[in-house]
């Protein structure tokens, strides 16, 4: 009976060491999910929107507004940005359907949210996804970002920016940006040249995150 318990306190204290030494010296292979990584060519997308470090670890979220899962995803981009906005470099990279008036409408309003009121564009993306999914508009003559002044303060350059043609053109850039990662799903994050398919949760987001910063 003691040689089997001191065989399995062997076998507690070597695994230990090793997962403290992997987590070390390898955390990135260790914490990462395998099976949803691909590599892919990330070169092109300082095009994209950046905000948080100005040369932090480069986090790449790719959404769209057809997408629930995109919508679970909102709160735990938001979370991740709060806690490390001073070290990473946040890209945000929408995947617009360019045929769908009302998914491309909001990606428009998406953009110009980024721009120029970003403190506000997680809450503004909650009420697009609402919008978008539920097709839940008041009045389908008003806009998305019309119904969305209607219940907070307006911006006027937000106002401004989504009718603007460098808008629609930014929009069109980074739909045709995302088509060049062969990208036909989303939620995706890209982290470190590392594509991370699928809902991830903010848990695994954070460790992964965490990790790559380690000295």
């Amino acid at each position: 009976m003691k040689a089997r318990i001191f065989e399995i306190l062997t076998y507690l204290i070597f695994g230990t060491i090793v997962f403290v030494t992997t987590q070390k010296y390898f955390p990135k292979i260790i914490l990462l999910p395998i099976e949803r990584i691909d590599d892919v060519n990330i070169s092109e997308t300082d095009k994209a929107y950046k905000v948080g470090a100005n040369d932090g670890l480069k986090f790449i979220y790719i959404y769209s507004y057809d997408c629930k899962y995109c919508y679970e995803m909102n709160n735990n981009i938001e979370k991740l940005f709060k806690k490390y906005n001073d070290k990473v470099s946040f890209y945000f990279l929408n995947k617009a359907k360019l045929d769908d008036k009302l998914i491309f409408e909001a990606s428009i309003f998406s953009e110009c949210m980024l721009n120029y009121e970003f403190e506000n564009y997680f809450k503004a993306n909650d009420f697009i996804y609402d919008k978008v999914l539920t097709n839940n508009l008041i009045n389908f003559d008003y806009s998305i970002s019309e119904e969305y002044w209607g219940e907070n303060i307006k911006n006027e350059k937000v106002s401004e920016c989504v009718s603007l043609q460098e808008t629609f053109s930014s929009v069109h850039n980074n739909h045709k940006l995302v088509g060049s990662f062969e990208i036909n799903e989303t939620p995706a994050i890209i982290i470190d040249n590392k594509l991370l398919k699928g809902s991830i949760s903010y848990n695994i987001l954070d460790t992964v995150v965490e990790n790559y910063l380690l000295p």
